[in-house]
């Protein structure tokens, strides 16, 4: 291990916990005040937890309460990439030190962990979660965390001016220039089935041949998909046509429906009926008759609150629930099923072409369930 010198890319703040401090090389640096031997092998326990990034200079440090091991990545905008995944059989506290004036995402992707800039509270992101911060100068990051988990960190300046215009952003750099030595932190949002999607595409990239996109526009959809979550003005079921435009680049269909009329409340009954039965594959007439509705009205209400056809509508209800199944790490032979293909096949290839990749890249840790769907 070295200790960080005043000559390397990323400055150490002066405040540690013992006088020799070990840190981890890298983008990212992770300090500890107990020095690691160095593993050659990754941990079998590890190995599918860690990204799909080239991990060739990602050290594995062996401490007395534990395993952890940061590789990173640099994508082509110049934002650091940087994993901690970690097994430990005790709570331990670790300070990251970055550039003064950092914008960068904290994301938790499993256990606990209690994460503050050095004397601020401590804000706990427990699970699956996501916070927006700004480090100013002579602030350091601080993670107490335990058992086996896994935390991502990206350094975002780069990309995070595109979105000044937007009103959390546009508060978040305001008072980062006004105030440079007061932290700000935009609220901390819980991983959803949207989130989740591009944290696990985040996560695998690399993994999976034929998939090969490019980290920096993960990341803008990462922000997007944050920032709409953060937004309490605009209804679930919109918010949600929203998120399927950011993640697929989806038409937003526009309801014509008035909110509270009889169309829009049988409207909505349909929806729910067709949430609740998606195994069973319904054409249009089967729903119309159940709607006790002809062909012709049904078609026309369907299209009225969808603002859709019933053929693309329907397939947009179906790849939706096969997202939000994926992502809680449901089989996929199961949710082939669920959502009303009779083979993994014929599932597999309707969500590639849906979402533009296979659905296997969505759970994380990352097996290749694509050749063994019932992983």
């Amino acid at each position: 291990m070295e200790v960080i010198s005043n000559d390397q890319l990323l400055v150490c703040c002066p405040i540690y916990y013992h006088e020799k401090t070990i840190t981890m090389k890298g983008l990212l640096p992770l300090t500890h005040m107990e020095e690691c031997t160095l593993l050659r092998m990754m941990p079998a326990s590890l190995r599918s937890y860690v990204p799909g990034w080239t991990t060739a200079d990602a050290e594995i440090c062996d401490y007395s309460f534990g395993v952890i091991t940061s590789p990173e990545t640099t994508d082509k905008k110049g934002n650091a990439y940087t994993c901690r995944i970690s097994q430990m059989e005790r709570r331990e506290r670790f300070i990251t030190v970055l550039d003064a004036g950092t914008y960068f995402i904290h994301i938790r992707l499993k256990g606990d962990a209690k994460v503050n800039l050095m004397a601020e509270e401590d804000r706990v992101m427990s699970g699956r979660t996501i916070a927006v911060l700004y480090l100013p100068p002579g602030k350091i990051i601080s993670e107490l965390c335990t058992g086996i988990g896994g935390s991502l960190l990206i350094r975002i300046n780069p990309v995070i001016e595109q979105y000044a215009i937007d009103s959390h952003m546009r508060q978040l750099l305001d008072q980062a220039r006004q105030c440079p030595h007061e932290p700000f932190l935009l609220p901390v949002v819980g991983v959803d089935f949207w989130l989740g999607a591009i944290v696990n595409l985040l996560m695998n990239n690399g993994k999976h041949k034929p998939y090969n996109q490019d980290l920096y526009s993960l990341l803008d959809r990462l922000i997007r998909l944050y920032l709409n979550e953060l937004k309490q003005d605009i209804p679930p079921d919109h918010k949600n046509k929203l998120q399927l435009q950011v993640l697929t680049g989806a038409r937003i269909g526009k309801s014509k429906l008035v909110e509270g009329s009889a169309a829009f409340i049988d409207y909505h009954h349909i929806i729910q009926y067709l949430e609740q039965h998606l195994k069973y594959n319904y054409d249009k007439r089967e729903i119309a008759l159940k709607s006790e509705l002809t062909v012709k009205q049904f078609t026309r209400l369907f299209e009225d609150g969808y603002g859709k056809s019933y053929q693309d509508g329907y397939i947009e209800l179906r790849m939706i629930q096969a997202l939000r199944l994926t992502v809680a790490d449901v089989k996929l032979s199961q949710i082939a099923t669920a959502i009303g293909y009779h083979n993994f096949g014929s599932f597999s290839k309707a969500f590639r072409k849906f979402f533009g990749y296979p659905a296997s890249l969505l759970q994380w840790p990352y097996y290749n369930n694509e050749i063994h769907p019932d992983i």
